[in-house]
């Protein structure tokens, strides 16, 4: 027993398929993919060749120090591979930081709401080398201020996730640096009514041989703003 399709069935699907077919319905259709697939080439295009210049440029803005940011390696709709980046050592600071890459997702819908752009960010395989000054003190990486002049045209929410980071730390006193592994996860917000700003973190870490110290033992850290310093004294402390 056959199942035939409905006579209304059977118009409709014959009134699809001439309104498919008609040459204004052609035209419309082939302009929105032209536009479509020009959009996507030319944000492509504009990706690879100014997404890492402007984050290099406003991350040393920010830190007040040069940032290297590595190429576009690979590039999505809404999200873009960046290649080895780093931030080198200055005359007046010993803190180093190369990465293997740095993946970006944003998220712009919520803009359309009102509410902040969401940015997630991987930090892939970040290796960080630290030093104590003869005064005591680490060298840090000097995060901004949540009262610091700041000017973004949109509100932000950007989450970071760090995997597999390696740090290095030498204290005063030893020819071999302390090495660290660790992971975790940290924010940043901004908001353009105040120019508030928010860095938090959540970082554990796992000491392992280089000085005496008992093997296996975990630290982890949280807070807001500035927190290299009491991440490293909790973990020289071990």
């Amino acid at each position: 027993m056959s199942n035939n399709p409905s006579p209304h069935s059977a118009g409709a699907i014959a009134k699809l398929r001439r309104w498919l077919t008609r040459p204004s319905t052609l035209i419309t259709l082939g302009g929105l993919t032209v536009v479509g697939t020009g959009l996507y080439l030319g944000g492509q295009h504009l990706a690879y060749r100014e997404a890492s210049p402007f984050l290099e440029s406003e991350l040393s803005r920010l830190l007040g120090r040069p940032v290297d940011i590595g190429p576009v390696e690979d590039f999505r709709l809404l999200g873009v591979r960046l290649g080895a980046s780093s931030l080198p050592r200055t005359v007046d600071d010993a803190t180093a930081i190369a990465i293997e890459a740095i993946e970006i997702d944003v998220n712009p819908l919520p803009f359309l709401v009102g509410q902040p752009v969401e940015v997630r960010a991987t930090i892939i395989n970040p290796q960080v080398n630290l030093e104590q000054k003869p005064t005591g003190q680490w060298t840090t990486i000097k995060l901004p201020e949540g009262d610091k002049p700041f000017s973004l045209p949109l509100d932000l929410t950007v989450g970071v996730n760090v995997q597999n980071a390696q740090l290095q730390l030498l204290p005063q006193g030893l020819q071999q640096p302390v090495q660290i592994t660790a992971a975790g996860q940290g924010g940043y917000q901004y908001r353009r009514q105040g120019d508030r700003q928010t860095v938090s973190y959540d970082l554990g870490c796992n000491p392992w041989a280089v000085i005496s110290r008992p093997r296996g033992k975990r630290c982890s850290t949280r807070g807001k703003v500035k927190p290299m310093s009491p991440l490293i004294a909790s973990i020289y402390r071990l």
